[in-house]
């Protein structure tokens, strides 16, 4: 991830290499909004 930070801020990000990212990062949403629904579900508890 360093390096793809750095090829974005040096210019030199392909639009692969973004849509990589964010494909990455709305599965990681979707899963804290999985988990967060389970847990104010009370389907889950922090114990």
């Amino acid at each position: 991830m360093d390096t793809l930070i750095q090829q974005v801020l040096s210019g030199n990000a392909t639009v692969g290499d973004l849509r990589r990212v964010n494909r990455v990062y709305a599965q990681k949403q979707r899963r804290v909004a999985q988990y967060t629904g389970e847990y104010t579900n009370g389907r889950r508890t922090l114990e």
